[in-house]
């Protein structure tokens, strides 16, 4: 049999060493789709964790939950840091064009467990009525005008001199609590300050902090 020629032999090699260059190539774009796409997706996942999100299970460490509605865009439970004022709420949740924010105090401290309801404009709901009644902790010191003051929306409860039922308005108070702060009253004399009602058997630091913006002593 004859022997390849020597042009023969160097188009072979020529023709294996572009193959060769062309799987090189190839494999390069490849590796540099392969880094892209997964410095994409680091990035995607930064911003997830930088971003306040609707509760799913239990809070993380350093988190509160608020239950946001009323005229919003997406109401929800949601985990935001526990610094996180009304302002942030309303930027997680997306406010809707008849929202009246300005009866809102923007600057208030969110407290974890607690609904944030933003009043309508208009609708067959008063919901100005319903935020007063169960959103008023985040009412601002100024209403809309015509609208009265905050005092007017949600009036403070006087554990000194409320009676059962009015005792019974505050959030996670009952028959029973109601009966416990007026026993603990008569027998010790008149709360100084409103932590002191955390001295009251069943009352602590939890049930404070949902009713610490509800309550007075004078």
């Amino acid at each position: 049999m004859d022997k390849p020629s020597a042009a023969a032999t160097d188009e072979k090699k020529r023709r294996r060493q572009q193959l060769d260059m062309q799987k090189l190539i190839i494999g390069a774009v490849l590796l540099l789709i392969f880094f892209a796409a997964g410095a994409r997706f680091g990035d995607y996942l930064r911003q997830e964790e930088e971003q306040p999100t609707v509760a799913q299970v239990g809070t993380a460490p350093g988190m509160l939950e608020v239950d946001i509605k009323g005229a919003v865009a997406e109401p929800g439970v949601y985990q935001l840091p526990e610094d996180s004022r009304v302002e942030d709420a309303l930027a997680a949740a997306g406010l809707l064009e008849n929202a009246q924010t300005q009866l809102l105090n923007m600057a208030a401290l969110l407290v974890d467990g607690t609904e944030l309801i933003v009043p309508y404009a208009d609708g067959d709901i008063d919901w100005n009525a319903l935020a007063a009644e169960r959103g008023g902790r985040y009412f601002g010191l100024s209403a809309a005008e015509g609208e009265g003051t905050t005092e007017d929306l949600v009036p403070l409860v006087n554990i000194n001199t409320a009676d059962a039922d009015e005792l019974q308005r505050l959030s996670g108070i009952g028959e029973v609590k109601a009966q416990r702060i007026i026993e603990h009253r008569e027998q010790y004399g008149p709360f100084v300050t409103i932590e002191q009602i955390m001295n009251v058997a069943g009352i602590g630091e939890a049930t404070f902090a949902n009713i610490r913006e509800q309550i007075c002593v004078e």
